[in-house]
């Protein structure tokens, strides 16, 4: 009954001690001007810096909202000028850190992967996507270095393998046991661009790979740099 009779006043939000928006700013300076005295009207000191903290609040307010616009034109230009380099990659052998291949029975893949550092023991895996294991080989000692590992489309027990994508994995040790960092890579030539998500993905092999796991753009097959 009591809260019919007297309803309840909703507050005003509480802006933070010390602070002034533009209405606060225009209200004292309209109460500041009336009560002013006409004989020292220059001896306002509070008002002189509320006034400076007024026009700091404003600068930074400006400044805060011209980066923002700008870090958004940069990011939109980036994307535009990415997309746009994109398609003239067409046709151009390259070499990308990505682990996904797409096997073509009864052909050969050649894969390629790297290794941080020294290690007592490779060893390799072809997984489907699914994350069953279709074969494995260890390959001993190898030192730090970039090498070429070519699987002959077959599991475990010796049979082919189906065609489509499939993983390649890479698992090294030191002479102590620790885990030597192991970098599956892909070389192939774009035959494709697909732009989705605002982003572009080169095809290379028949399979889809972001253009910012491309780590080099390789000379054509022939050239003497091969």
């Amino acid at each position: 009954m009591d809260q019919l009779l007297y309803p309840q006043i909703q507050e005003a939000p509480v802006k933070p001690q010390g602070y002034l928006d533009k209405e606060d700013f225009l209200l004292l300076l309209v109460t500041q001007l009336r009560y002013q005295n006409p004989l020292e009207p220059l001896e306002n000191q509070d008002f002189g810096a509320q006034l400076a903290q007024f026009s700091s609040l404003e600068q930074l307010t400006n400044l805060n909202e011209t980066m923002e616009n700008t870090q958004q034109t940069n990011l939109v230009l980036t994307q535009s000028i990415t997309n746009s380099l994109s398609a003239s990659l067409i046709g151009k052998r390259v070499l990308a850190v990505n682990n996904r291949f797409y096997h073509i029975s009864p052909q050969h893949d050649k894969l390629n992967y790297g290794l941080t550092g020294a290690a007592e023991n490779v060893m390799v895996r072809i997984v489907t996507p699914a994350g069953t294991v279709l074969y494995e080989e260890e390959l001993g000692a190898k030192p730090k270095g970039e090498y070429e590992f070519m699987w002959d489309g077959c599991d475990i027990n010796g049979n082919l393998v189906s065609d489509g994508q499939y993983l390649f994995e890479i698992f090294a040790e030191d002479k102590n046991g620790a885990n030597v960092a192991g970098t599956a890579m892909t070389t192939g030539t774009i035959t494709a661009v697909r732009f989705h998500d605002g982003n572009a993905y080169l095809i290379v092999n028949n399979v889809e790979i972001p253009i910012n796991e491309v780590s080099e753009i390789l000379p054509p097959l022939g050239s003497n740099n091969t």
